[in-house]
């Protein structure tokens, strides 16, 4: 008899991140490579702003510039602000820190270096106000991991009248809200120079920013959604729920517009992701993604340094660049697609663990030091066992099925778990010494019972076989042993009567 124990748990629901596909080499935008160029190419001044610098071949390019006779003027976040991001974000390793204070020290005394806690924008620009002039927005630091090609990041490259713009709002945020500069190797407090800049408003123009107040980028964002009709990409390292943006992004998804969000693996996206699947966007997961941007009805875009949080719009310093030309946004959607197609995890909500292929990672973890495997069926032969027979129908392995289930992965999760045992009809051992009990009186004697010496027949003929018969078999165990099913309620209560361990057939 052929006996299984089925844990089924493909009905059971799963909320998380489910990738079917493996990871494959991304295409990226090759943006160390241009703003290495870029500084390169500097005649008389480049100007940097980066929440983090830890790239080494961008610091030989400013070096290199700064022996050319250029000025260099770097802004970055406060010492503090970063040392925040690392502990609550994992953004940033202890290496990268390191490596970034490190490359400022380098740096000190031939180049001008300031800090605002606020900042976490990222551009380089050249020779503004000259015919020299040209430059780039990126979405990634310059670090190894940003611009140096881990991170999904985009850039967008900077026509001469956009760098005008970008320079203004980088000669308030440098003179007018820096904290600290950098002065002997050391960053003391910056004297605010107060110097006037226009910093318009208007969402009309090319490049906008949240700077000390400005709404420009949060209105173009809020806009360029309100307006999609046909679909939305948009992408980001943070979203929040509280957002205004993140509410019209799916408030847009309930009203029938196709919108496809691409977020960063992170629990403190949990809750507006989530939001988001339920109105209706495909939301698709990454473990290194920092790119931002909004691509309304194939048509409009804004790549940006803001995520879809408040403190990006209302407390940072950001910018980001409209785009309406078609080669741009074509460039834009086909990367999103490739990330999309190699490396996308998929959120999926309530959904049966039987229908989920591939990897997962549980929404309320959202930490890829736990995915798991997901693995439809497995099946444990539990061998062969032979219970006493009043139980083989009822029978399970309970310590075979316990150390099977010691050595199921906790990298991944079973759909089915089957364990499968034989239960054969338990039969007395070779060599079993029968149990005879004396002889009731008047009881009639077969012959046929004995057998042997004349002695052993004597004895024989005092004593008589219990009914069904009772062994000692040689493993000390003592059994009732019967000829057919017929004996079997007998054997029971016998069993019981006279305390033996199992029933068992006696051929």
């Amino acid at each position: 008899m052929i006996k299984t124990k089925t844990i089924d748990n493909a009905s059971k629901t799963f909320s998380g991140w489910n990738r079917e596909k493996q990871d494959m080499r991304l295409s990226h935008f090759n943006t160390e490579h241009f703003v290495c160029a870029c500084i390169d190419e500097a005649e008389e001044m480049v100007c940097i702003t980066t929440f983090l610098l830890a790239d080494r071949k961008v610091v030989d390019a400013v070096k290199s510039a700064a022996n050319r006779g250029a000025r260099i003027y770097l802004l970055i976040a406060s010492e503090n602000t970063l040392e925040k991001n690392y502990e609550s974000e994992d953004d940033f390793s202890k290496k990268c820190i390191n490596s970034h204070i490190m490359l400022l020290d380098e740096l000190s005394g031939k180049i001008f270096i300031r800090s605002a806690p606020s900042n976490h924008a990222k551009f380089v620009f050249i020779d503004p106000y000259t015919n020299n002039a040209k430059g780039y927005i990126t979405t990634g630091n310059f670090t190894d991991e940003g611009i140096g090609g881990r991170n999904e990041e985009m850039h967008y490259a900077l026509e001469k009248k956009e760098v005008d713009v970008l320079a203004n709002y980088f000669k308030h945020a440098f003179w007018n809200c820096a904290k600290h500069e950098m002065r002997s190797r050391q960053f003391v407090p910056a004297e605010k120079m107060m110097i006037s800049v226009d910093l318009p408003t208007k969402t009309t123009q090319s490049i906008v920013t949240s700077l000390d107040g400005n709404k420009s980028l949060h209105d173009a964002c809020l806009s360029m959604v309100k307006k999609a009709s046909k679909s939305l990409v948009v992408s980001a390292f943070g979203f929040d729920n509280r957002n205004d943006i993140v509410q019209e992004i799916a408030k847009k998804a309930k009203e029938g517009v196709k919108v496809i969000v691409l977020s960063r693996i992170r629990p403190k996206n949990n809750e507006a992701v989530e939001v988001l699947h339920k109105a209706g966007a495909t939301v698709y997961g990454f473990r290194y993604l920092h790119a931002k941007c909004i691509i309304a009805d194939d048509s409009k875009a804004i790549m940006m340094t803001a995520n879809f949080e408040d403190v990006s719009f209302y407390k940072s310093f950001e910018v980001g660049a409209l785009i309406t030309e078609k080669k741009i946004i074509s460039a834009y959607s086909d990367m999103l697609n490739n990330w999309i197609e190699n490396s996308g995890w998929q959120l999926q909500l309530n959904t049966k663990l039987g229908n989920l292929n591939g990897e997962v990672i549980q929404l309320k973890d959202s930490n890829f030091d736990k995915k798991k495997e997901i693995v439809n069926s497995i099946t444990f032969d539990c061998g062969i066992h032979s219970p006493s027979l009043e139980l083989i129908g009822n029978f399970e392995p309970k310590e075979e099925i316990k150390k099977h289930e010691l050595i199921l992965s906790d990298e991944k999760i079973y759909a089915t778990i089957v364990y499968s045992w034989e239960c054969e009809p338990p039969r007395l051992e070779y060599g079993s010494m029968e149990i005879r009990k004396k002889r009731d009186k008047g009881s009639p004697i077969n012959p046929n019972e004995l057998r042997g010496s004349l002695l052993k027949r004597m004895q024989q003929a005092d004593t008589e076989s219990y009914n069904p018969k009772i062994f000692t078999e040689p493993s000390g165990r003592m059994v009732v042993a019967i000829q057919d099913d017929s004996e079997l309620e007998k054997a029971i209560e016998l069993k019981k009567k006279m305390k033996c361990e199992a029933i068992v057939y006696e051929k």
